[in-house]
């Protein structure tokens, strides 16, 4: 159903949300997953939403094995369909996160992909749904930030630049931390909102493997930081790279940045 730019991209997803009425989230998910035989994925706490009641008892986060290519995304799709139809929903303190492999990025490639998305993050946001907040800072959009990104002489240099901490946008912490073995040396992108809808998890996740690819492509000293236009984004969006998803998605996708990007330029 679905196809990527690199098959061989490894990638995992977190879904946030709060399990059905009635039921106590962490328990109610990882009965889910037994029950539905869903290897690997893994039903955690976490106390960071609101579902709006004051209470934390329905909510889970499922954070999915180490993924790639098609079958990788056929997965995905799977599990957060299994999850809709089961009842379990989402709202705006809620968040999809995407992690990409990183470990094997150069530098440059690092600096493109930072680049790329501080100019073009309104769009992302319009298509991730979620404004910016605290766990999910934007990128900083100013010519000094650009500056810095590209100056940096090493990639923990670019991590003090980019991230505070790791609730960022683009997180890239993990690539520096000492703790996290050398398979899970992510980027993580925390700017999508919560949903458990498998057309737009399924679709974030292929577009950000595609700005990835991107990077990596990038030569050295090619990098500019002018801003995105709205037909460039959209120019991307018909690029071979970004998953060419069913055509309910794309038209989904399609209608999303023409309704959210009406006042953008």
């Amino acid at each position: 159903m679905f196809s990527l730019l690199n098959n061989s991209v490894r990638f995992g997803v977190e879904l946030e949300g709060f399990s059905p009425v009635g039921t106590v989230g962490v328990r109610a998910g990882r009965s889910f997953l037994s029950s539905e035989g869903l290897a690997g994925w893994v039903a955690k706490e976490d106390g960071s939403m609101s579902i709006g009641d004051g209470t934390t008892t329905r909510n889970v986060e499922f954070n999915s094995p180490v993924l790639n290519g098609s079958e990788g995304m056929d997965n995905v799709y799977r599990v957060a369909s299994l999850l809709q139809d089961a009842g379990y929903t989402a709202n705006s303190t809620c968040g999809v996160h995407v992690h990409i492999e990183g470990g094997t990025l150069t530098l440059t490639a690092l600096k493109a992909l930072v680049l790329k998305f501080a100019k073009s993050s309104e769009y992302w946001e319009v298509l991730g749904g979620r404004s910016f907040t605290w766990y999910c800072k934007n990128l900083p959009l100013t010519a000094a930030f650009f500056e810095d990104v590209k100056a940096a002489k090493t990639v923990a240099e670019l991590v003090r630049v980019v991230n505070v901490d790791r609730y960022c946008a683009v997180n890239l912490t993990r690539l520096t931390d000492s703790n996290v073995p050398a398979h899970a040396k992510t980027v993580e992108f925390r700017f999508c909102c919560g949903t458990f809808s498998p057309e737009k998890v399924c679709m974030l996740v292929c577009m950000l493997v595609a700005l990835v690819e991107q990077a990596k492509s990038t030569k050295p000293g090619t990098m500019k930081a002018d801003s995105y236009t709205r037909e460039m984004f959209m120019k991307h969006l018909n690029w071979p790279g970004w998953c060419v998803l069913d055509v309910r998605c794309r038209s989904m996708v399609s209608g999303t940045l023409k309704r959210g990007l009406e006042g953008v330029r």
